[in-house]
């Protein structure tokens, strides 16, 4: 085994964890998009409450809602948007807690076998200079 398979090793380790990276910025941005469109799904129902003098709570604002034509539309197609990207912030999770797991464990793995038989080789060599008779001849 030679050092550069032992570079080339870590070197595609480098890249998983960059890609592991990239996967936790777009995660992240899924995030900050989920809780900007449930912030303002839930400004705009409190606002449409407050327009009707309507006393507000969390639970009833789904129901109450209902039965208004272009307000129902507009936050109807809030809500589902809503629920969209939170489905999509969900996949974006499994996929960054995926990809971490396998790509420490996968990298790691094959850095230390690399390792690993770079040292063997590395000693059987010390151990013939050191001791040349061991070869079969003298």
């Amino acid at each position: 085994m030679s050092e550069s398979q032992v570079s080339a090793a870590i070197h595609d380790f480098a890249s998983s964890l960059h890609q592991l990276w990239e996967k936790q910025s777009e995660e992240q941005q899924q995030r900050v998009e989920a809780d900007y469109l449930s912030r303002d799904y839930e400004r705009r129902v409190r606002s449409f409450y407050k327009e009707r003098g309507i006393n507000y709570s969390n639970g009833t604002a789904a129901s109450a809602v209902a039965g208004l034509d272009e307000l129902e539309k507009n936050l109807g197609f809030m809500k589902k948007r809503l629920e969209k990207q939170r489905i999509i912030h969900v996949q974006a999770v499994k996929e960054v807690n995926d990809s971490a797991s396998s790509c420490l464990r996968s990298g790691m793995m094959s850095i230390f076998e690399a390792l690993e038989s770079f040292c063997l080789d590395r000693l059987k060599g010390y151990q013939q200079i050191r001791n040349p008779n061991k070869g079969g001849k003298i």
